[in-house]
């Protein structure tokens, strides 16, 4: 995990070995049809589908890289 590239954010450095614990997962899988009915019902707008401001971008990005 990690990196030792440039530009490298502080928080990535340094490459380094981790292990993760034993985690969860549902026991009922989710299909494309119940996402769209929980979609259709709630209205949920997912990450990917909202328009994303330079705010955000930048805040994600090492400080050495200009704007897009």
């Amino acid at each position: 995990m990690g990196s030792e590239d440039m530009p490298a954010k502080p928080d990535e450095k340094p490459l380094h070995r981790v292990h993760i614990d034993a985690f969860c997962m549902d026991e009922t899988p989710v299909t494309n049809r119940d996402f769209q009915t929980f979609v259709e019902a709630t209205g949920y707008v997912a990450t990917v589908e909202r328009a994303i401001t330079l705010e955000e971008i930048m805040a994600q990005v090492p400080p050495v890289l200009p704007p897009p």
